[in-house]
């Protein structure tokens, strides 16, 4: 099974980078079961929309911001599979992935959804704009989970994207 990350690589060349990580590899946030996706920002990015619809941070102010997600980036299925869900959630919409491995993978803080239930995709499809999560003001990026399907446990999705490739669509 052919595995991308859930975040293309940019025009530009940039590739995507785990920033937080799954709760064994990261202590202080022990309910993040995932990881979050960001691309490294430059000053030549602009304003990075924070969290809470979309009020921006001064790209001038002293502390400049690390991390960002361009706007109209979209999260892109890691692997082929089955579009499990496709909805709307409290922290913006969501999409779930079922693949030939037994396990899912899961899309959060989406803008909107550009798949279907039942859809059979390809690895790289388009699921959903990348977007807000309205319950916090973190600056947008994605939330990317891997759990088996037959029941809700996940586990570290940098274990499961080991030989991943970068999509470059």
């Amino acid at each position: 099974m052919r595995k991308v990350y859930p975040l293309p690589v940019l025009a530009d060349l940039r590739k995507p980078y785990v920033t937080s990580q799954f709760h064994t590899r990261n202590p202080s946030r022990p309910g993040h079961m995932g990881c979050d996706l960001f691309y490294r920002w430059r000053a030549s990015d602009g304003p990075v929309r924070i969290g809470d619809g979309g009020a921006t941070r001064d790209p001038k102010a002293p502390t400049q911001p690390k991390w960002f997600i361009p706007s109209g980036t979209c999260a892109i299925a890691a692997a082929e599979g089955i579009v499990q869900l496709a909805s709307d959630s409290p922290t913006g919409y969501r999409v779930w992935v079922k693949h030939a491995d037994g396990n899912r993978t899961g899309y959060f803080h989406l803008r909107d959804v550009r798949v279907y239930v039942g859809a059979e995709i390809s690895a790289g499809t388009p699921l959903g704009e990348v977007g807000d999560n309205p319950k916090d003001r973190d600056a947008e990026h994605l939330h990317f989970e891997v759990s088996p399907v037959a029941e809700y446990a996940p586990f570290d999705p940098e274990v499961w994207l080991r030989g991943a490739t970068y999509y470059v669509g």
